[in-house]
């Protein structure tokens, strides 16, 4: 408490400071601070989504396969080969592709000890869908795609050898392993030489 004179007058001057949560008294609307006028919005955070994106990841496999023949002959043999496979083909995770070699040799070509001899070398890439997981972690898969295959037969004394574009099916299973690798079972329809089958173990890294 003040007390002062003015002008001859005594003036009795009370000065009251209060501080009130939320509350401010006298005071000058302009004395305010810009931040005091309305509260900060919360910054907001838009949702992002990130696409898996495609992998290339590479694949072997060996197996057995059985020819339908050709100019009358038959046979049967091993299979090897390899290539590579695109996982989340178009950001799809039940899309994929796969490009691959394959080598059957069918050793005597349906006459045994006649020295008639056939091999082939495909060339192959295929749509692949991709099912949904089993519980049990198996997945089922289906595709196809064309097919060229390098086909080596005659007697060993005269070779021949053609080319041959066709179109080719394959369904399997696979089961993923630790790491990336997956490994499963394939069997491949061809339709070149007379008509192929052959069945795969397959190994994904």
């Amino acid at each position: 408490m003040r007390i002062r004179s003015i002008g001859g007058v005594t003036a009795l001057v009370l000065g009251l400071s209060l501080s009130l949560p939320g509350l401010a008294l006298a005071q000058d609307p302009g004395d305010r601070p810009a931040a005091a006028d309305a509260p900060a919005a919360p910054a907001t955070l838009a949702p992002q989504v990130q696409a898996a994106g495609m992998t290339w990841r590479p694949v072997v496999f060996g197996g057995v396969a059985l020819s339908g023949g050709r100019f009358g002959f038959s046979g049967s043999g091993f299979a090897v080969g390899g290539g590579v496979t695109a996982v989340n083909f178009l950001d799809r995770e039940e899309f994929g592709l796969q490009i691959d070699g394959l080598y059957a040799n069918y050793g005597e070509f349906g006459c045994a000890g006649c020295g008639f001899n056939a091999s082939t070398f495909s060339v192959s890439g295929a749509f692949i869908y991709n099912f949904d997981q089993m519980d049990n972690g198996w997945q089922l898969y289906a595709g196809g795609g064309p097919v060229i295959t390098r086909f080596n037969w005659g007697f060993t004394s005269a070779p021949l050898a053609g080319t041959y574009a066709g179109i080719q099916g394959q369904a399997g299973i696979r089961k993923n392993l630790s790491g990336n690798r997956t490994f499963g079972a394939e069997l491949r329809a061809q339709s070149v030489v007379g008509g192929a089958v052959i069945a795969l173990a397959t190994l994904r890294f």
